[in-house]
């Protein structure tokens, strides 16, 4: 309670800083917030963009053009970690954030989160109201009017409320590319694009999509394939396998009881000097090898049972299964989410399935139509 307390008190005055400040600035010789003079300049022409009515797919293309790194990027490099693959791509929401930000005004602004729980990396925002705002407590970026003219043009443009949809392939669909999963359009045909190339004609998944209703027949397709191969087999044979294995591994049980209580009975011959040490270690070396080979044997059938039954649950899980898809006449949310991990797409139409269900479904690779 003292500790946050006293990190609150120096919120207020402006004095309170944490070394992690946005693009656009860096850190001091006193942790204090600098402007970064590699970045800022990035940040001003943002600005300028938006003021003169351009969208931020306009910004991202510009700094595409540029070859400008990314936050990410420019991380690394400052890091000197040239892996620059991951992350070379600006974001939308990224770049609106930043437009809404007044810390480039030279705005101190704490208190925007806080946590959920103690130990908890969990958190949720304050009220702007809650927000801890200082003005003019470091060196500006852009200038107060250039912030409000921003925020005066983008404010025109109205964003639709946006439901929740819901579709049976929702977070499902990914890049065989790039990995990033790709974003479901529905407005005039429904599609699944690969978004994260979308402005880098040299990336191979550039503007790269599937139609939703190919890519559902492809998948419907080959599970209702799938469930007429289950249903023809006959599993009834399972119980009988079942029996016998368990039948065979009680006999090696009892074989391997029958060799240890003979050892006893050797021992106790040994003892009562019926029979000499030479004797009695021939005869004992003898039982014990056939007792390792027993116990081996018993091991290997236990397995075997085990799996037995593991794969006649899984039979008659998939059994369950085939008989829910006969009914239905297209993917539904329900098989997707019963059967469906992800569904891999690649620019030559090709699409990888990774199941639920452990091999639910022999062809991993399958030829869309699309």
């Amino acid at each position: 309670m003292k500790v946050k307390s006293a990190k609150h008190l120096k919120m207020r005055t402006g004095e309170y800083v944490n070394g992690v400040y946005c693009y656009g600035y860096t850190t001091g010789k006193n942790r204090e917030m600098v402007v970064d003079e590699n970045t800022a300049p990035i940040v001003r022409l943002m600005f300028e963009m938006a003021s003169n009515g351009n969208s931020t797919s306009d910004i991202i293309k510009e700094l595409h053009k540029r070859n400008i790194p990314t936050p990410a990027q420019y991380k690394k490099i400052k890091a000197k970690n040239y892996n620059l693959d991951e992350c070379k791509y600006w974001d939308k929401a990224q770049i609106c954030r930043m437009l809404r930000d007044e810390q480039y005004t030279g705005t101190y602004i704490m208190g925007k989160f806080q946590k959920q729980e103690v130990g908890s990396n969990r958190v949720t925002m304050n009220d702007e109201s809650e927000w801890y705002k200082i003005p003019n407590h470091h060196q500006e970026i852009i200038s107060q009017e250039l912030f409000d003219k921003v925020q005066t043009v983008r404010g025109k443009r109205k964003t639709p409320v946006k439901s929740t949809l819901q579709y049976p392939l929702k977070s499902k669909v990914v890049c065989g590319c790039c990995n990033h999963t790709m974003c479901y359009k529905h407005k005039f045909n429904h599609t699944f694009q690969c978004r994260y190339t979308y402005h880098d004609e040299t990336e191979p998944c550039y503007k790269h999509k599937i139609n939703e209703s190919d890519l559902h027949a492809v998948l419907f397709e080959i599970i209702s394939k799938q469930a007429e191969v289950i249903l023809n087999v006959d599993s009834l044979s399972d119980v009988d396998k079942i029996k016998i294995k368990t039948e065979h591994t009680a006999e090696l049980e009892k074989q391997i009881e029958s060799y240890q209580q003979e050892k006893r009975e050797l021992y106790e011959q040994l003892l009562m000097k019926e029979i000499s040490t030479d004797e009695y270690m021939q005869q004992k070396s003898k039982i014990d090898v056939l007792i390792k080979n027993i116990t081996a044997q018993y091991n290997q059938s236990k397995q075997e049972v085990d799996q037995t039954m593991l794969d006649a649950q899984s039979k008659s899980q998939a059994t369950e299964i085939a008989k829910a898809v006969q009914k239905e006449n297209t993917l539904t949310q329900a098989l997707a989410d019963m059967l469906i991990d992800k569904v891999y797409v690649y620019p030559d139409n090709r699409i990888e399935v990774v199941w639920k269900i452990k091999d639910f479904c022999t062809e991993n690779m399958i030829l869309a139509t699309a």
